[in-house]
């Protein structure tokens, strides 16, 4: 089991402070996703945000009054199926993510459900056909070269998460966008971190990798 302490390389000492405070008031249910929640598995970048899915609603004034009770909290959005804002200088976002299927059994950390490999690849995967940002390219770069894990095992993984077939129009933007970069900003904190070049980098990488991710992806539909 991961110790807080062994994160102090990828998670601020700030989101440390918070985590254990915020993961004491979590619904049983909820599990960290998203760039830190990668971090925790591949110590490969710095993050510093918490976002937290659960898989059934949650009362969100109450979670609200209960992050209150803990320390300051400063809500930016609150509605039936997500609470978004600032716990003692951490951004946290909790999401009802209904619908979805957890794939793999989290990992405790701290007293927080980190979500598995396999689950955060599907998700973040998606995320390349909805509003991809250069990070979100990176973390499936460092899930490549650090992992047996693949995109092209990605693909299958969201569609058992999402509950979509592999004719689904999403998966056409979501392979597209592996090969079409030309509204992809750069990123100045993550190029602190790993050299200014890093999107020519990250792009090369995927307009190499996107025609086998093409090919495996029909050799899956025409298997299907």
């Amino acid at each position: 089991m991961t110790d807080l302490s062994d994160l102090s390389d990828v998670v601020p000492g700030e989101t440390l402070r918070a985590w254990e405070q915020i993961a004491a008031v979590t619904p049983p249910d909820g599990i960290l996703m998203g760039g830190t929640a990668l971090a925790v598995h591949l110590r490969h970048r710095v993050s510093r945000d918490l976002d937290i899915f659960t898989t059934s609603p949650f009362d969100s004034k109450k979670l609200e009054d209960q992050l209150r009770s803990r320390g300051q909290f400063a809500t930016t959005l609150i509605d039936d199926h997500s609470l978004n804002g600032l716990f003692e200088g951490t951004k946290v976002q909790f999401l009802v993510a209904e619908g979805q299927t957890v794939l793999a059994a989290p990992t405790p950390v701290g007293g927080l459900n980190v979500g598995s490999l396999q689950d955060i690849l599907a998700t973040k995967v998606k995320v390349i056909g909805d509003r991809a940002e250069l990070r979100d390219y990176f973390d499936l770069m460092e899930i490549e070269r650090r992992t047996e894990h693949t995109v092209d095992e990605g693909l299958i993984l969201y569609l058992e998460r999402f509950g979509v077939p592999p004719t689904h129009a999403s998966i056409h933007h979501i392979i597209v966008g592996f090969g079409y970069f030309d509204d992809l900003g750069g990123d100045p904190y993550l190029e602190a971190q790993h050299g200014s070049s890093l999107r020519d980098e990250v792009v090369d990488y995927w307009r190499r990798r996107q025609p086998g991710i093409v090919a495996n992806f029909d050799a899956y539909v025409s298997e299907t």
